[in-house]
């Protein structure tokens, strides 16, 4: 699948749930809510690290 990059870490999971794609993690982050905490899965410098997130709001469509 493609390699969803953010600041040089590669995500590869949102609570659990694989992201093989951009489209895939939009979709599971549609179903969160502002104030949620998530756990991110992600690669980094080769190494595989879990992250808690807490979400915020949400930017108005332009």
């Amino acid at each position: 699948g493609q390699r969803i990059l953010i600041g040089g870490d590669v995500i590869t999971a949102l609570d659990d749930q694989e992201t093989d794609s951009m489209e895939t993690l939009q979709s599971l982050l549609q179903e969160t809510e502002p104030g949620q905490e998530i756990t991110l899965t992600l690669l980094r410098e080769g190494k595989e690290h879990t992250v808690p997130v807490t979400l915020g709001e949400r930017p108005a469509p332009s």
